[in-house]
C-alpha cells in the first residue's frame, strides 16, 4: 500500500525516485521549500500534512521523536537511520519497514543493516 511520505533534506535524490516508483506519494523537502528548516519544524511540517518523515539524521530525530512522545505530541510517523547507506539499501529497509508497520502514527523507527539479517 502506497504510503504518504516526507524526505528530509539529507536524503538521496535517488531513494526519492525509487520510492516514486514504488508509487509512494514522495514530497522532498526540496519541492515543499523547507530545506532549510531546522530539524524539529521538518517533523512539525510533516505532521501537519499528515506524511511520514524519512531522514538519515538518526542523532537529532531520535531525541525529538522522544521528547514529542513523552509530550503527547502526535505526528504520522518518522523512519531514521544514521550515517550513510546505499540509495538501494535504504530503500529495502524503507520498504521492509512500511510493510511490517502498516500503520505509522506516532511511531519512530530506526532502520539500518540490522534489517537484512
Amino acid at each position: 500500500m502506497p504510503a504518504r511520505l516526507y524526505l528530509d533534506h539529507n536524503v538521496p535524490a535517488e531513494l526519492f525516485t525509487r520510492l516514486r516508483s514504488d508509487e509512494h506519494d514522495v514530497l522532498t523537502s526540496a519541492e515543499a521549500g523547507n530545506e532549510r528548516l531546522d530539524d524539529e519544524p521538518q517533523l512539525e511540517f510533516a505532521a501537519a500534512a499528515n506524511r511520514i518523515l524519512v531522514t538519515l539524521n538518526l542523532k537529532h530525530f531520535k531525541v525529538i521523536a522522544e521528547r514529542w512522545a513523552a509530550e503527547g505530541k502526535s505526528h504520522a510517523g518518522l523512519i531514521y537511520a544514521s550515517g550513510t547507506h546505499p540509495p538501494a539499501a535504504l530503500h529495502r529497509w524503507i520498504t521492509a519497514t512500511l510493510i511490517q508497520y502498516t500503520d505509522m502514527k506516532n511511531l519512530s523507527i530506526g532502520i539500518g543493516p540490522w534489517l537484512d539479517s
